[in-house]
């Protein structure tokens, strides 16, 4: 029988009592910490978080979700048991971050949606295979399109204003049936084979489901997807028959069909539902059990397969006790009931609503949710329905009774998911309502899967050496691997070690830049390029920890990025001391200056020229007397200069200092990240020296370099606001603010936050948003001393009422400086 390997990544959903969303990153930080303490752990080599002594990793990720990953397993009844071993370490961490941190409440979800923005986020599955990676997303995506009516977590539509139910609201985001990135456009396949493993292996990673809470769902949706995979590796061609014709509009039909009656085309020719191409799969493998391919656990996961399947034939209320979408549906159809609204009723409302669009996708602090004023307003449209209106005999007053419904649907299903004994689906489980378990797994291993990792596999291998290795302050794991980073490793990439291998050098010298260490520094260097501060952050601490034990300039690059990504974190005097360690008490160099004068001149909103001003003089005098300065500095160092003499007024010479400084750039490195930024400054003086057809220029320019590189967070902060500011629309200049924050909410990027919240409380002043506004401002002036010790900051905040009312300063450019 064939070995089959496959794990679970869940990005958790979270909210703090009382805090807003843009407050809730320190808390996360808070919970990391006491993960750090409390846990057997060794830091993770070439990412962020920790390895767990179970195999697992736990980190923070990219838009600040708390993710758990959990370790490989052989059958899908462990992963069920490692999934939930996961929640309830979630769910613990919680309790003891309240108490040792003394942070408000924290809930942990398995919602995928946001519907207040329409944002989503992953629950992604791996598959370890042999086959072709190429032969998988014909054969595979009909499956993953009908498994909907399995493993779907229920809900509403995210991007709909009525009340209209889905198997899937992850779905609802999906785009394509195939794609390659992760967070934009997402297809129902993606194609991404990472394989983290030693050749021969490949790596099947899917982000089209969600998180559900059944057992039961939970093991479908595994097993029969690796059973999948494993027929086609072993060149059955399941899915020959099924092939749908147009897959992405087949699975919107059966996501929005609780009947199991939607068809979708096949590219053969005819129509099929999922519940009919779900016992196709399940029938051609059934056929196939004996074949060499398939896992040693495949009939039992056939039987509930059938099982699943029968009931569904019956309709909804044979597995309302049973699948997380059904269970939810029935909760919901109580609660229509409890209002008094019939399903008639509710589709004449559903259809009213759908003429107001979509829902739009803008953060919610700037577009407040659709209500009955904006719906009772609309005359014209109104008009449309009122004879069905009055068949009915409601009254248009009605709309806010099925609008608030709507947003009571929306809270359940957070707390649907929510983990630990509040939770509602834990506690109809504990009521006994529920007849979602499978006997393979219960409460007692799933005790057990939180300390021990599994026994087959290398994930036993890994947390036995994590349990070992721990404390001393010097090792770091990875899914393939545990270094030591002075420069040994026991290789784990093959997926079914015979043993624990033995410590070896991780490199020879002619791969020198291969060293453990270092491949974590320029991972960290490229989240700092992407603007990820916090991911890079983190990972950074694992190397502070051991950096005297680390080769020099391993160490001296680990400080320098320190000082960097601790200034762009609105830390400052930590970046500072980071330089002072880096210098050694010895006369600075000019790149040890450039990064002092970088560190100062992010020390706030605006750059500050009595800070800078001496640090400027120095470069000078070091630049003048370099005979081949590096590429970087010859445009970094303008570039300061720029922005001290636009700060002190020359706008003019400031201009030509960075016309000059884009002339070297682009002759020699136009991919540059500090030329883009240069770009941008750019921009800037020419926006203020009345050119703005230049400075829309300079800003399509570095728009291209930063968008092709992946420098969002520079896009965000540097670019977009620019462009908000010049562009007269209205309309187009919230969006462009809306757009910069939310990919800096994305990356965690507070700093960057911080300057498009003032400019939308500045540009767009709402009485409600610009309460709420402040005291998220407030909140993150506390946190960063960055804020605490800007002036203008301060100013700011000590003249509220001014800066919102668009009041300008004596003699001071727009906005204050900014």
């Amino acid at each position: 029988m064939a070995e089959r390997m496959m794990g679970l990544e869940t990005e958790h959903g979270f909210y703090v009592e009382g805090l807003d969303i843009d407050q809730r990153g320190g808390v996360l930080e808070k919970v990391m910490r006491v993960a750090r303490k409390r846990m057997v752990h060794l830091p993770a080599c070439h990412g962020t978080g920790i390895f767990l002594a179970n195999g697992s990793r736990f980190y923070i990720d990219t838009g600040a979700h708390p993710e758990f990953c959990t370790p490989e397993v052989d059958d899908p009844w462990q992963l069920v048991r490692y999934i939930c071993a996961g929640d309830l370490i979630l769910q613990r961490l919680a309790e003891e971050t309240l108490v040792a941190e003394q942070t408000p409440e924290i809930v942990f979800h398995k919602c995928h949606v946001d519907y207040r923005d329409c944002s989503t986020w992953g629950c992604h599955e791996n598959f370890a295979h042999r086959g072709s990676p190429n032969a998988l997303p014909a054969q595979l995506i009909p499956h993953l399109a009908s498994r909907l009516l399995i493993c779907g977590a229920g809900g509403l539509d995210p991007h709909a204003h009525g009340i209209e139910f889905v198997l899937s609201p992850r779905a609802c985001h999906l785009h394509g049936a195939t794609c390659h990135s992760s967070t934009d456009s997402r297809g129902i396949y993606h194609f991404k084979d990472e394989s983290l493993s030693c050749p021969g292996w490949s790596r099947l990673h899917l982000l089209c489901g969600e998180s559900v809470m059944s057992h039961r769902a939970m093991l479908l949706k595994a097993g029969t997807t690796a059973l999948v995979v494993a027929m086609i590796e072993g060149g059955l061609n399941p899915g020959v028959d099924v092939r749908l014709k147009m897959p992405i509009e087949a699975m919107r039909a059966f996501n929005a069909d609780t009947t199991a009656g939607a068809t979708g085309r096949l590219a053969a020719g005819g129509h099929m539902t999922a519940l009919e191409i779900q016992r196709h799969y399940l029938e051609f493998a059934e056929a196939h059990l004996a074949h060499g391919c398939m896992p040693a656990w495949a009939a039992p996961l056939c039987r509930c397969w059938r099982e699943t399947l029968d009931s569904l034939r019956r309709g909804i209320p044979a597995v309302d006790r049973m699948l997380d979408w059904a269970i939810k549906h029935s909760l919901y159809e109580e609660r229509i009931r409890r209002r008094g609204i019939t399903s008639q009723q509710l589709a004449f409302w559903n259809q009213v609503l759908r003429k107001f669009g979509t829902r739009r996708t803008e953060a919610p602090a700037a577009i407040p949710p659709l209500t009955a004023g904006c719906v009772l307003g609309a005359v014209e449209t109104l008009r449309k329905f009122e004879t069905s209106r009055s068949e009915l005999g409601l009254a248009w007053e009605e709309v806010d009774n099925v609008l608030q419904l709507r947003a009571e649907l929306c809270e359940l299903e957070v707390r649907f998911s929510r983990l630990g004994p509040k939770g509602i689906f834990h506690a109809l489980d504990r009521a006994g309502f529920l007849q979602h378990a499978v006997p393979e797994v219960t409460l007692a291993s799933i005790e057990e899967a939180t300390e021990t990792p599994p026994a087959r596999g290398r994930a036993g291998v890994r947390g036995a050496l994590i349990r070992k290795l721990q404390g001393h302050g010097r090792y770091t794991a990875d899914w393939s691997g545990v270094s030591d980073l002075a420069g040994r490793w026991i290789n784990l990439s093959d997926p079914f070690p015979a043993g624990t291998p033995d410590w070896q050098p991780s490199f020879g010298e002619d791969t020198a830049g291969l060293h453990p260490a270092r491949q974590l520094l320029e991972r960290i260097e490229r989240q700092y390029d992407s603007g990820e501060y916090e991911a890079a952050w983190s990972a950074l601490n694992t190397l502070r920890q051991i950096r005297r034990q680390l080769p020099r300039p391993v160490m001296e690059r680990t400080l320098q990025l320190t000082a960097w990504v601790q200034s762009r974190r609105g830390q400052p005097a930590e970046a500072l001391q980071a330089l002072d360690e880096l210098a050694g008490g010895n006369s600075r160099d000019l790149e040890k200056v450039n990064d002092v004068i970088s560190t100062l001149r992010f020390n706030g909103l605006v750059a500050r020229p009595e800070l800078m001003l001496p640090w400027v003089q120095q470069a000078d005098e070091l630049l003048a007397q370099s005979p081949e300065p590096p590429l970087s500095l010859r445009l970094a160092i303008p570039g300061h200069k720029a922005a001290l003499l636009a700060r002190t007024g020359s706008l003019a010479e400031a201009r030509g200092m960075l016309v000059h400084a884009f002339t070297i750039g682009s002759t020699h490195n136009p991919q540059s990240r500090v030329l883009a930024r240069n770009l941008c400054d750019l921009a800037e003086l020419h926006r203020r020296l009345g050119d703005e057809r230049s400075a829309e220029d300079c800003l399509e320019r570095a728009g291209l370099i930063q968008i092709s590189n992946r420098y969002e967070g520079d896009f965000a902060e540097f670019n977009l606001p620019r462009r908000a500011r010049m562009i007269a629309g209205r309309a187009m200049a919230k969006s462009l603010l809306n757009q910069a924050r939310l990919i800096q909410r994305r990356l965690g990027h507070r700093v960057g936050m911080v300057k498009t919240v003032l400019l939308q409380a500045r540009l767009f002043p709402s009485l409600w948003h610009n309460q709420r506004r402040k005291r998220i401002l407030l909140a993150w002036h506390r946190d960063l001393p960055m804020l605490r010790d800007c002036p203008l900051m301060n100013r700011i905040m000590a003249h509220w009422e001014d800066w919102v009312s668009g009041v300008r300063g004596e003699g001071d450019e727009d906005f204050w400086g900014m």
